[in-house]
């Protein structure tokens, strides 16, 4: 259902967006 592929989506985003984060930290 494309409800479940955008909640994928999201959840995939949410994910990369905080190892960018921590990797920003980190610095």
């Amino acid at each position: 259902e494309p409800a479940t592929f955008a909640l994928l989506g999201i959840g995939l985003a949410g994910m990369v967006g905080y190892g960018v984060r921590r990797r920003l930290q980190l610095r």
